[in-house]
């Protein structure tokens, strides 16, 4: 039977067996999350936890299992992480306390492990290009791995699974070549590879090149030849990858002196860079907390806050009556608010008034014009550097990104009132541009390609391509039209958006509930929750395509979720049962 069940079927999972039966258990993607789940299971079966043969399958593609597609250690250094080295560690929270325990199955942070294999990494404020967290995360892969294989069966298949079903009390994973059965399984597929956010296409319009990764393909000069237009679609971190690729990809020079940075051609690049987005609203760099001491008691009130605002939520998340939900506007938001301008009365008791709040309206209702946008740029660049002043929009950034982990905790699982949460997905996705942006070396970096006359922003928001019956295509935003050679789109997949035909959109069915219309519905183990409510035994769904019934999941962060944990448990759990 198909997994596209119906709203009434009822999945259950035999429990006929004893231990002495071997526990089948496939892991079907092996980036980061699906490394994590591997490291958990190998915990629990060390500490003896999980007993009786068990069979582990791990389905991964990508040539470097534990950095998969994202961290693929042959990527160029260009493409800079926008997480600082001293914030990645793959070890779980419990095994830092204890760094030398035998125990550990992952034995180093990101930091130690930069400065005995990669010193010139080691900065820990700087941002290491993701090729080398993906040797890191490689390296932690195998560590897990080599302990794995003393305890467990262990299988690596370099396949992709096309299909999931469940039949005769077990769950059917199939590949291109092959069919295997499993007591369990855990999804951790990220975005199904590169690939663009709607199917290649621009409005009437499919793009030239749907996808910038890999970059040193899809962007080539023979893709994108130089002393051409280029038109790119959207103006995110995935756009500044596409347009460090173009330029300093292509043996183009930067240069920084006294915190500016200035860019030689190399004359391979693109004539133009011309991007264009829906609101044209840049993202603004991350700058570095220096103040952490100074602002902490801030911070650890407001987190106080949100924290009981989020037990309460917690114990209203199975109540019919939505009005005992907290809203976030009214309840959450102002807290925030609060956070960011008593940091700022902190650092600058000399300004008599700040308005945080009405900062952001403005922001949110900007309607973008080019050299305000490069102005933007250049003050927050000036900001996150320490040449000028901290001001409004950098204290709103530092206290969402602050405050963030108790934010996961209050709207996770549907802490919210239903009606709450279009307006917090709204103010979301503008602190994803406030608080999450790159590294501020990569704004000055953008910066620099603007001033070397190679970005073309007049076209930024509101434009639209246009082919003609002839073939030609062109860029047209009101009255200004432009002719472009190539157009590429820079956007990646939301949560909801699975690949045509894939195993998510399989399980996008009918039976599952998607919460708020974004990614899957899971428990607080990971597991689907059926649109009757109750949790379907035996799979579970770990990253982005849970995202809005889970909040933060895009991340390589071990603190901000515990389903990991939880799903540990309830294995642990059922073979327990299936002993009794």
């Amino acid at each position: 039977m198909s997994i596209g069940i119906r709203a009434n079927e009822r999945f259950t999972v035999s429990t006929e067996s004893t231990l002495d039966t071997t526990f089948r258990l496939a892991i079907v993607g092996c980036g980061p999350r699906g490394m994590y789940c591997l490291e958990r299971l190998a915990h629990a079966i060390e500490q003896r936890k999980l007993s009786g043969p068990i069979q582990i399958d791990i389905y991964e593609p990508a040539a470097y299992p534990g950095a998969g597609v994202v961290y693929d250690p042959r990527q160029p250094a260009h493409l800079r992480m926008n997480f600082a080295n001293h914030q990645i560690d793959a070890r779980h929270p419990d095994q830092r306390n204890h760094p030398v325990s035998s125990h550990n199955l992952i034995s180093m942070s990101f930091l130690e492990w930069t400065k005995r294999n990669r010193p010139q990494w080691s900065e820990p404020e700087g941002y290491a290009p993701r090729a080398i967290v993906g040797e890191y995360l490689h390296d932690c892969f195998q560590q897990i791995l080599k302990r794995l294989r003393t305890q467990a069966t262990v299988k690596l298949h370099p396949a992709k699974v096309v299909d999931v079903e469940y039949a005769d009390d077990c769950w059917i994973l199939s590949t291109a070549e092959d069919d295997a059965t499993y007591d369990e399984v855990v999804l951790a597929v990220g975005h199904e590879g590169w690939r663009s956010a709607e199917s290649y296409r621009i409005g009437d319009m499919i793009a030239d090149i749907p996808c910038v990764f890999p970059t040193e393909t899809r962007l080539s000069t023979d893709a994108v030849p130089a002393e051409s237009v280029v038109a790119i679609r959207g103006f995110g971190l995935t756009w500044i990858d596409a347009a460090l690729s173009l330029t300093e990809g292509r043996g183009g020079q930067f240069t920084e002196r006294d915190g500016r940075w200035t860019y030689q051609c190399s004359g391979r690049e693109p004539k133009g860079i011309v991007p264009f987005s829906r609101s044209g609203r840049p993202m603004l760099p991350k700058a570095t907390d220096i103040h952490e001491e100074r602002l902490a008691p801030i911070w650890n009130r407001y987190r106080k806050q949100l924290r009981i605002l989020a037990s309460t939520a917690k114990l209203t998340r199975t109540s019919d009556d939505e009005g005992d939900k907290p809203h976030f506007r009214g309840d959450a938001w102002p807290i925030i608010i609060n956070a960011a301008t008593d940091a700022l009365h902190k650092l600058r008791p000399d300004v008599e008034r700040f308005n945080v709040r009405q900062w952001f309206r403005d922001w949110s209702r900007w309607r973008v014009v080019d050299k305000e946008v490069i102005a933007q740029l250049r003050h927050s660049y000036d900001v996150a550097t320490g040449r000028k002043p901290v001001d409004e929009a950098w204290a709103l950034g530092l206290a969402w990104r602050q405050l963030y982990p108790a934010l996961v905790e209050l709207v996770s699982q549907g802490g919210l009132a239903s009606e709450s949460v279009e307006g917090f997905q709204r103010i979301a996705t503008e602190m994803e541009r406030i608080s999450f942006g790159p590294p501020a070396e990569n704004i000055g970096r953008i910066l620099a390609i603007y001033d070397a006359g190679l970005l073309d922003l007049r076209f930024l928001a509101d434009a639209t391509p246009i082919r003609d019956v002839d073939g030609r295509k062109t860029l047209q935003c009101g009255h200004r039209v432009m002719e472009v050679d190539r157009i590429v789109d820079a956007t990646i997949p939301g949560p909801h958006q699975n690949e045509q035909g894939g195993i998510l959109d399989r399980l996008a069915s009918d039976a599952f509930v998607h919460h708020n219309s974004t990614g899957l519905c899971v428990n607080d183990s990971g597991r689907l929750v059926q649109r009757n409510g109750n949790a379907l035994p035996g799979i579970a769904v770990f990253g982005r395509v849970t995202e809005g019934s889970v909040l933060g999941n895009d991340t390589l962060s071990r603190t901000l979720h515990t389903h990991l944990d939880r799903w540990t448990q309830s294995l642990v759990k059922t073979r327990s049962r299936t002993a009794a």
